[in-house]
């Protein structure tokens, strides 16, 4: 199924309480940026976007700051431990409906021109979805980079209406 459906935005809102619920109660140990694990920081964001219809978020991450302490295997591989000092950006993907995904290709430029937006595209996955897949500046831009994309899916949708 190419776009987003009602029916298929409830399996996945229930799938994602699910994955947050395990998160909080078994929190990973070790450095799990890019690992499969949720970042508690974007939890209210994902809920937020979620919240508007014809959204949905199928992955996120807030971004990650790599130091010495806590760092992925390419800053491993690519600095000496005492030079580590790397961020991974933010990236979500999303899953829209019809009517969103024609305003989101008509104004996705818009998008892409924000400073706080690094990267955005669209994938067509083997599933048959059509997944909007943005990277941002998180970690210590988050909030900022979050709102932008809100506004911006918040706004297409109105747009639409008219």
């Amino acid at each position: 199924m190419r776009y987003l459906s009602e029916e298929a935005k409830a399996v996945e809102l229930k799938t994602w309480e699910a994955t947050k619920a395990d998160y909080l109660a078994n929190p990973p140990t070790k450095f799990h940026g890019g690992h499969g694990y949720p970042d508690p920081e974007i939890f209210a964001w994902c809920d937020t976007l979620n919240a508007i219809e014809g959204v949905c978020t199928l992955q996120s991450c807030a971004g990650h700051r790599c130091t010495k302490e806590s760092h992925c295997a390419w800053c491993s591989e690519n600095f000496d431990e005492d030079e580590i000092d790397h961020v991974w950006n933010g990236q979500l993907w999303l899953w829209l409906d019809e009517i969103a995904s024609l305003m989101f290709h008509k104004h996705a430029f818009e998008l892409a021109a924000h400073p706080l937006i690094e990267k955005v595209s669209v994938h067509y996955h083997i599933d048959e979805k059509e997944i909007v897949d943005i990277v941002f500046k998180g970690t210590d831009q988050l909030d900022e980079s979050m709102m932008v994309i809100m506004q911006f899916f918040s706004g297409i949708k109105v747009s639409s209406c008219k």
